[in-house]
C-alpha cells in the first residue's frame, strides 16, 4: 500500500526521489507547479516540522517573490511595485494614474502597466481576478496577458475615455462581453474589416452570411450596425437583430439579413 511522504524542500525531493520509491511510498506536492497556487513563502503546519521552507540561498521554495495581480503595497510595501515578468519586488517611480498617456511601465503608478500609450490596471487571465466590479479582464498577448476594461452598454457605447468604444472582448471562461476599447476604425454598414475595432463606434464586424448585400471587395467579414431588440432597432435590409447574449444586456447584438 502506498504511503503518503512528509514534506520537503525541493532539493532534498529530488535527491531522495529514488529512495522514496523503494520505501514504497509516492511524495505528493500539495502546492502543484512551481508558483501556482501560492505567492508567499511556504510555512508549514504539520507536527514535528523543522520549519525549513527556503533554499540554501534563503529564496521561498519554488515560490515567486510576489503577486502583480493585488496591492502592491502590501506585497512589496510603499514605493514599490511587483514586475509583471520577473515576479519580484521593483522600487517604483512613475507617477501616472489609470487612463494618463505614457510610452512605458516606469511611468506608471504602482501596480498599473503601460498598454496601447496609457496606464491601465493588469489582471490574471487565467482566473479574471485583479479588476474592480466596474471592469472586465480581458485576455491579451504575453507579457501582459490581462487588462482590465471598462464595462459598457453595447447599444448605447457608454465608454468614459476618448477614442475608447464598446466592443465584443472575450474574459478568461470564453465567454462574450462588453468592454471599451481602443478603437481607431471608422469603417460603416458593409465596409470590409477583419475585427470590431476597424468598424465605427457603434458598429461590430461580423461574418458576411449575415449581411443582405456582399460586403465591399468580397471581404469576409464587414461592419454592420449594432441594435438591442429592447432599445435600440434595426432599420433598411437588415431588419434582423442577431443577440450575442451578453451577460446583463441579453438583447443585444447585431443587425443582419432577415
Amino acid at each position: 500500500m502506498l504511503r503518503a511522504c512528509p514534506r520537503l524542500p525541493r532539493s532534498r525531493r529530488l535527491a531522495l526521489a529514488g529512495a522514496l520509491l523503494l520505501l514504497g511510498c509516492v511524495a505528493s506536492d500539495p502546492l502543484g507547479p512551481p508558483g501556482a497556487n501560492m505567492t508567499g513563502p511556504v510555512t508549514s503546519s504539520s507536527s514535528g516540522s523543522t520549519g525549513e521552507s527556503e533554499t540554501e540561498t534563503g529564496a521561498p521554495d519554488d515560490l515567486p517573490g510576489c503577486d502583480p495581480f493585488v496591492d502592491p503595497e502590501l506585497e512589496c510595501g510603499p514605493e514599490m511595485t511587483c514586475d509583471l515578468t520577473l515576479r519580484t519586488c521593483t522600487p517604483a517611480t512613475g507617477t501616472g494614474l489609470l487612463d494618463d498617456p505614457c510610452a512605458a511601465t516606469e511611468e506608471c503608478s504602482p501596480g498599473l502597466v503601460c498598454a496601447g500609450d496609457r496606464c491601465r490596471q493588469p489582471c490574471d487571465p487565467k482566473f479574471g481576478t485583479g479588476c474592480n466590479t466596474d471592469a472586465i479582464c480581458r485576455v491579451t498577448t504575453e507579457p501582459i496577458s490581462g487588462l482590465c476594461l471598462e464595462r459598457c452598454e453595447l447599444a448605447f457605447d457608454s465608454c468614459s475615455v476618448a477614442g475608447d468604444a464598446c466592443k465584443r472582448v472575450i474574459d478568461p471562461g470564453g465567454q462574450t462581453q462588453a468592454a471599451c476599447v481602443e478603437n481607431p476604425g471608422a469603417g460603416l454598414a458593409g465596409d470590409a474589416c477583419e475585427a470590431d475595432i476597424e468598424c465605427w463606434p457603434g458598429y461590430l464586424c461580423v461574418p458576411e452570411q449575415f449581411h443582405t448585400l456582399p460586403c465591399a471587395n468580397l471581404a469576409a467579414r464587414c461592419c454592420t450596425p449594432i441594435c438591442d431588440l429592447d432599445e435600440l432597432f434595426c432599420l433598411g435590409l437588415e431588419p434582423a437583430c442577431y443577440t450575442l447574449e451578453i451577460p446583463g444586456q441579453e438583447s443585444a447584438g447585431f443587425c443582419g439579413a432577415g
